[in-house]
């Protein structure tokens, strides 16, 4: 009723309706335009959402400030990125195969920034930056649930909004077991309500069901306007 109301088409309305049967109440769920299709389609995967998102808007490659990619390798440092020369070694590769990147760290430099700015507008490189989630012994925990839900540092798909990062991704299930025991080992012995209340949260975040929602239309236009009804309808619900 409430994406019905929002898009006021039934198609819309039942489309939403089917993901959440599917995915439960507690999904994340993404809307994207669809390059290669002229129907909307849906794909229902797992995510774990992050509060961390574009250090920069100039990192974001969508029409709707998000920076959104396919099949990326996501690297994790445990301090902050400065020098731009020494890294440009690092991110050389991927810029060469045309592989998209996301660098997780605490801190980046203003030079290293620019040179990466730079570099997306005069060749196409597919990177963004974000700053490490969390604070506090919080970090240390995201960065393993991070490493718990990648397949080595891939993912199939990452978006970053200017507020967060969400990680899809169908991920080794021993690994997720093993972190998800960790967790509630540290849960059984904990007694402070706001640990207790995040390790609960970690739990259900590296288990929790997510979808996407490719947009297609005949014509560009047409889809963009599929687009914002389906979005707000999202947003709504």
């Amino acid at each position: 009723k409430i994406a019905l109301t929002s898009s006021k088409s039934h198609t819309i309305a039942e489309l939403i309706q089917g993901i959440y049967k599917k995915t439960g109440f507690n999904a994340s769920i993404a809307v994207e335009l669809s390059e290669h299709f002229t129907k909307t389609y849906t794909e229902v995967t797992e995510g774990l959402v992050l509060d961390s998102g574009l250090i920069n808007p100039g990192f974001a490659n969508m029409d709707n400030g998000n920076c959104s990619f396919e099949e990326p390798h996501i690297l994790i440092y445990d301090s902050a990125i400065v020098d731009a020369f020494e890294m440009s070694k690092v991110v050389e590769e991927y810029k060469r195969e045309k592989i998209p990147l996301v660098l997780i760290a605490p801190s980046f430099s203003d030079n290293f920034i620019s040179w990466c700015l730079s570099n997306k507008q005069s060749v196409g490189l597919q990177i963004c930056l974000v700053e490490t989630p969390g604070w506090g012994a919080s970090v240390l925990e995201n960065k393993r649930d991070i490493r718990a839900f990648l397949n080595g540092d891939m993912a199939n798909k990452v978006v970053i909004t200017p507020f967060d990062m969400t990680i899809y991704n169908n991920p080794d299930k021993k690994k997720i077991r093993n972190r998800v025991k960790q967790l509630n080992a540290k849960l059984e012995v904990e007694t402070e309500d706001f640990s207790i209340d995040d390790y609960q949260k970690r739990i259900a975040n590296l288990q929790r069901s997510s979808a996407i929602i490719y947009v297609g239309g005949i014509t560009r236009k047409n889809a963009t306007e599929e687009f914002d009804r389906i979005e707000d309808a999202v947003g709504a619900c």
